[in-house]
């Protein structure tokens, strides 16, 4: 199934940053969810929107910041037919593991513009995260 994704590019549509005036210091277990959204353009054509959030209720749980964002990336495919089997599930996946890179980057590039500690999220298998919708200890 190699090559059958080809990766056209990706924007940043939407972000949203605030820093919490109130953190208090101390350990901070990661509060990532992911979820997405893919529309299938036209013939071969896709283009799969993550919902990116880290961290909610920032003051009530300590968090230094929230940061929410959604990141499209563009896709075509070939070779496959996307209403056999699990055909669309299975291209999906691929397209989510492309852009999961972007979006460690985006995190890292945001929190340093805003002059605050680094946060590198770590690899993970973000599509169990999104099929669990659960935070990553």
């Amino acid at each position: 199934m190699n090559g059958i994704v080809s990766f056209l590019g990706y924007s940043l549509r939407e972000i949203n940053f605030s820093k919490n005036d109130y953190f208090k210091g101390g350990k901070v277990n990661l509060d990532l969810k992911i979820s997405k959204n893919s529309t299938y353009i036209d013939n071969k054509r896709v283009r799969m929107n993550l919902n990116v959030k880290l961290f909610s209720n920032v003051v009530d749980n300590n968090y230094p910041f929230t940061l929410a964002f959604v990141i499209s990336g563009l896709f075509q495919y070939r070779e496959i037919n996307i209403e056999v089997d699990n055909n669309r599930e299975l291209i999906e996946k691929m397209m989510i593991d492309i852009l999961y890179p972007y979006i460690r980057t985006i995190v890292t590039s945001i929190l340093t513009t805003a002059n605050m500690p680094p946060l590198f999220l770590p690899t993970i298998n973000v599509n169990q995260l999104i099929k669990n919708n659960k935070t990553v200890n």
